[in-house]
Order: C-alpha cells, then structure tokens, then sequence
C-alpha cells in the first residue's frame, strides 16, 4: 500500500496535465501512487486515467478518486496545478489522523499565500469558518476521510 495517494481530477484541462504528471513523478519522496480522474472531458484524458463518462459535480469526482485509491494520506492535485519536487518529502512528517496539512500556494505570476486570506500566526475558528483556508491539494489521513464520509455530493454544483 503506498503511503500518499495523490488524486488529479481533469475535466477538458488536459493541456496542463503534462505538467501536472511532471510534478508529481519528480518527487523525491517515492511512496505514492498518481490517481488521474479524467472527469467526463470531451476528448478522453490519453494519460493513466479512471474515466467518469457523466460529470457528477467535483465532490463526487474526488470521492471516486478516493474511492480508486490505496495510499494512507490522500491529496487532491488538480490537473492545473504542480507541485515542488520536495513537497511530499516536507508534509509527510507533518501528516497524521486528525490532522490536515494545508500548503502555501505560489502562482505563476510568482505572488505567495492566498489572496485575502490570515496567516497562520492569526487564524482562529472564526476566521477559519469565514475564508476556509484549506487549498485543494492539502493532504489529509485516508481514516478522517471515512470518519466525515467524504466530500458532500450535496456540494456538487455549487
């Protein structure tokens, strides 16, 4: 059983999964396995996939992901997005049931954090609640993700 699964979700984004694919096979941490959830995209994903033929709203995407996965932590990569070569080598020891850990983000433009959001030094549950600051590509324990039943399909469309 690998340690990390990392689920990608693609939906008509298969311009950037290259990249993507990239990212995650230069990890210098080796205990993962790559999920690609081509999501209903017009012309099928040609990479590594688990196909949807219907689009059933992203919650329900990353539950099939999770679904097709094996690794004790999960973490979401969209099919947009990369990831430094040592990422999986700095969160694994910060991973744990009960704990999720949430990257920082850097954009193209090369501008750091997310827009709007406390750092870590002032976020409290108020303020967590109010700009929930958890990135898609957080890593979380495959245990916690059964305990709140996954990603509410309820969330879907919205």
């Amino acid at each position: 059983m690998p340690r990390v699964s990392i689920i990608t979700l693609c939906h008509n984004d298969e311009q950037y999964l290259p990249e993507c694919i990239d990212s995650v096979q230069a990890q210098t941490y080796r205990d993962f396995e790559h999920i690609i959830v081509d999501v209903a995209s017009v012309s099928p994903v040609q990479s590594r996939t688990y196909r949807l033929a219907v689009d059933p709203g992203i919650a329900s995407s990353r539950n099939h992901g999770v679904a097709a996965s094996s690794g004790q932590f999960v973490m979401q990569l969209d099919a947009d997005d990369k990831i430094a070569p040592n990422y999986l080598e700095k969160v694994i020891p910060l991973a744990g049931q009960g704990i999720i850990v949430c990257p920082g983000l850097q954009e193209f433009d090369g501008h750091r954090g997310t827009y709007g959001l406390p750092d870590e030094m002032t976020l409290t549950l108020s303020t967590f609640l109010l700009t929930n600051p958890i990135y898609c590509c957080s890593m979380y324990h495959r245990e916690d993700f059964k305990a709140v039943g996954g990603y509410d399909p309820h969330l879907d469309f919205i």
